[in-house]
């Protein structure tokens, strides 16, 4: 309906049918899956993290199921509003590269408009969350469809979520790891650029 109201199609907001829609979905989760493998092996060998000695696989199957199908919806709707809508607008009027910026800086507010006592977090978490944009942001221009963006973006919501039912965090050095290993530190900052290097040298087809 509301495409509709923005007299906008889901061809032009980057679900038209591609050739290679499946593939490029399926290397998006693969690129996601990754990623986040390699921070918690990176955290893991550091120990910052370590593997819970009791995981009950009734509770933690439900819960992966539930994760799982949360990770899907919100990926979609954030990548159809975030790439699909705002990025895409953006690019209509000023140059790719600040449109990029832009509406990563965009993602990140939106994500983390949250009042605290310790700024330090806040904007090490923000930054985080920028370089997601960015990533996210490059793979929607390099297929000009949501189908890369949102495979990733819902394999990186599936594990960040799930991987705490199989392991405990330590006290972590903020200034590596931050009060998130993801988003939050040194690490996986670099584990982040990495990606975007790779996404924007990587032959995807469209």
């Amino acid at each position: 309906l509301w495409l509709k109201i923005l007299g906008q199609k889901w061809d032009t907001i980057g679900f038209n049918p591609a050739a290679y829609r499946l593939k490029n979905c399926l290397i998006g989760i693969g690129m996601g899956m990754c990623s986040v493998l390699l921070i918690i092996g990176a955290a893991r060998m550091s120990k910052t993290i370590f593997l819970k000695t009791s995981i009950p696989l009734q509770e933690t199957f439900f819960k992966c199921a539930l994760y799982l199908a949360a990770a899907i919806i919100v990926a979609i709707f954030e990548e159809l509003f975030f790439r699909g809508m705002v990025l895409q607008t953006l690019l209509r009027d000023i140059s790719p590269r600040k449109a990029l910026i832009l509406s990563s800086i965009f993602y990140s507010v939106i994500h983390f408009m949250k009042f605290t006592t310790e700024p330090f977090k806040v904007l090490a978490r923000a930054f985080g969350l920028f370089l997601v944009g960015m990533i996210l942001g490059k793979a929607f221009m390099k297929t000009r469809t949501l189908y890369l963006s949102i495979g990733m973006h819902a394999a990186w919501i599936f594990s960040i979520r799930s991987y705490k039912l199989f392991f405990d965090i330590r006290e972590t050095n903020l200034f590596l790891w931050g009060d998130n290993i993801f988003l939050g530190g040194i690490i996986s900052w670099l584990f982040l650029l990495g990606t975007s290097i790779i996404i924007s040298n990587l032959p995807i087809k469209k």
